[in-house]
């Protein structure tokens, strides 16, 4: 068993909400369904049910990953709206995948944020 994943609280599903507003592209497609198994109107249902509503363990640990690299995306461009836009073309450092669709598996999660490691470097040929 992992003891980091004991440690995690449930998160506020109005955090996840929050960083959706932020990184508009995640409202795109089914990304977050095909994530964490539910929608972004979904989530508003619950928050407007609840506001206090919290996400399952599992969704709080996807959440957090995805909000480690979208901080460490805004970080490389230097703003939120840049990461956005850059989360939704092909990048070439990824294979010309997407990074959005990438970071649907662990593997393309650890691909993503190597990756900006290596941008935040200059280092992305």
């Amino acid at each position: 068993m992992n003891c980091h994943t004991l440690k995690i609280p449930p998160l506020r599903t109005a955090s996840l909400v929050t960083l959706i507003s932020k990184f508009p592209a995640l409202r795109k497609g089914d990304l977050l369904r095909q994530a964490i198994g539910v929608s972004v109107g979904a989530l508003q249902t619950r928050i407007a049910k609840d506001a206090g509503a919290t996400l399952t363990l599992e969704q709080s640990q996807w959440a957090e990953k995805l909000s480690e690299i979208l901080c460490q995306a805004a970080k490389v461009p230097g703003s939120e709206t840049e990461a956005d836009a850059w989360m939704e073309k092909k990048a070439i450092g990824l294979g010309g995948c997407v990074p959005l669709d990438v970071m649907l598996t662990p593997e393309g999660r650890v691909a993503l944020r190597d990756y900006l490691a290596r941008m935040e470097y200059g280092v992305y040929c």
